[in-house]
């Protein structure tokens, strides 16, 4: 349907302008469907867990995927497996998620967190915590957003796709 539109529209602009109908709009409507498609699972735990309205980002600027992998990658090794770098991106998303909290608030859902994922020592996990922390504020402190939800796919070859919603953070 779109391409039958596209030759209409292409051998003919002065259709377009006579009728006014707007081909962009046709374009964009199609695209949204196939990435609420694409996104649908995503969308609807979203909307269902949170009550939130889900857009999909079109712009051209970066987006918080890409930023989340930026931020994530002092973890991510060739050598690992595709369930291990799934891990190392979930724990940079929880990071993430925590050096959105005040310093008090922060505190107390580090210890909240250790204690509930504690593999390693305590003070080795929270200092990791505390170095990412560091490495979000200096290098990504602009971006306030909270991840409320996620889905990591690693391709053939080891590349990652990271879908992320996220949402402004209540600071």
């Amino acid at each position: 349907m779109m391409k039958f539109f596209e030759k209409i529209f292409k051998k003919n602009k002065k259709v377009e302008e006579e009728s006014g109908f707007d081909f962009e709009e046709l374009k964009d409507y199609k695209n949204d469907k196939l990435e609420k498609k694409k996104y649908g699972k995503m969308i609807s735990r979203v909307k269902k867990e949170y009550g939130m309205e889900v857009k999909i980002n079109h712009s051209p600027e970066k987006k918080m995927s890409q930023f989340l992998l930026d931020f994530a990658e002092p973890l991510l090794f060739d050598d690992y497996s595709n369930d291990e770098t799934k891990r190392a991106v979930e724990f940079a998303i929880v990071v993430w998620n925590l050096s959105l909290y005040s310093k008090n608030e922060r505190k107390h859902k580090i210890d909240e967190f250790v204690e509930k994922i504690s593999v390693k020592s305590d003070s080795v996990l929270k200092k990791d915590i505390l170095s990412l922390i560091k490495r979000k504020t200096r290098h990504f402190g602009q971006y306030k957003k909270i991840i409320v939800d996620y889905e990591i796919t690693v391709l053939q070859g080891g590349q990652l796709r990271l879908s992320v919603t996220s949402t402004d953070s209540r600071k």
